[in-house]
């Protein structure tokens, strides 16, 4: 036979409840409104440390792209070679064209020359090759020269009309050592004919 046992429950006194309840108050965690705030605050810092970063790093992406370029127009200036060429009574300062790839170039694409300034062909070996008016923007004046002398003049030679006009093409008569372009009417200008002597300053 099982015997239960009696077991006397009491309710619990007020002053317990209370306790509980205050221990209770104790143990929640609780987040007070400065806390937020601050965390809202460091939030917004960090934003705005991010974005300056950013920035940071595309101002010296631009910077170092304009010193390469600034850099490369100064090498591209420096390097161009100028001298003075005697040719009849007259002087002229001339840009030396003395390699394949400056001679390709020539003066396509350029808008003008200064005045009393030329670019002057240079070959080591006597040549016989056509010039053309390829891209180019403003009228020439040939001047053909072998063994320091004048020896043909092509003058007023136009550009070509539009972009996709067919340039001018220039024949020379004999063999030549040096060439020279300047704008279209110098050559008149400065009386220049064939026969006068060239010299290379």
């Amino acid at each position: 036979m099982n015997i239960m046992s009696r077991v006397n429950v009491y309710p619990p006194t007020p002053n317990a409840a209370a306790q509980r309840a205050r221990t209770d108050t104790k143990r929640a965690p609780i987040r007070s409104s400065s806390g937020a705030k601050e965390g809202m605050a460091m939030d917004g810092f960090r934003s705005a440390v991010l974005y300056w970063w950013v920035m940071l790093g595309w101002g010296l992406i631009i910077i170092s792209l304009l010193v390469i370029l600034i850099f490369e127009f100064m090498g591209e200036t420096s390097h161009t070679d100028y001298r003075q060429l005697h040719i009849g009574t007259t002087q002229i300062s001339v840009e030396i064209a003395d390699d394949s790839g400056e001679q390709y170039q020539g003066l396509s694409g350029r808008s003008a020359l200064a005045n009393d300034t030329g670019m002057l062909f240079i070959y080591k070996q006597k040549a016989n090759s056509n010039f053309w008016m390829k891209d180019m923007k403003f009228a020439l004046d040939f001047v053909w020269i072998a063994d320091n002398e004048v020896i043909q003049i092509d003058a007023n030679i136009q550009p070509p009309a539009t972009p996709q006009a067919e340039p001018v093409i220039i024949y020379p008569r004999a063999r030549y050592n040096m060439v020279l372009e300047v704008p279209a009417g110098w050559v008149n200008s400065n009386n220049i004919k064939v026969g006068d002597q060239v010299e290379l300053k």
